[in-house]
């Protein structure tokens, strides 16, 4: 990791504890089998929209070197592969949202 990534990240108090993923009622977990992993994700953000839409909160959470371990737990073949966790459920009645500002536009777009 970057110390620019790490820096970037600290203002959003992130870390590796995701608690969230033991408080959710709900924990949707996306394994890829054959399909490819572009549609998957496609249909995960359309998911994501209609979850919010219904008034339920979600982050998309990568399983980093969980993969295996839920794989396991799940009896789910090895080539199969973990590639999203969805925590599912109410926001919380304390919960905060980051006040996030956009880089600008000179900083992102590079002409060549």
């Amino acid at each position: 990791m970057s110390r620019q990534w790490v820096t970037d990240l600290a203002k959003l108090r992130t870390n590796w504890e995701k608690e969230y993923l033991e408080l959710a009622p709900y924990l949707i977990i996306r394994i890829n089998h054959y399909y490819y992993e572009q549609s998957n994700s496609i249909a995960c953000g359309i998911l994501i929209t209609a979850l919010h839409n219904a008034g339920l909160v979600t982050l998309t959470s990568t399983p980093m070197n969980a993969g295996p371990a839920i794989r396991g737990i799940l009896g789910r073949p090895a080539n199969e592969k973990v590639q999203l966790l969805l925590p599912v459920g109410y926001p919380a009645k304390d919960a905060t949202v980051p006040d996030l500002k956009r880089k600008p536009q000179k900083d992102v777009v590079f002409e060549f």
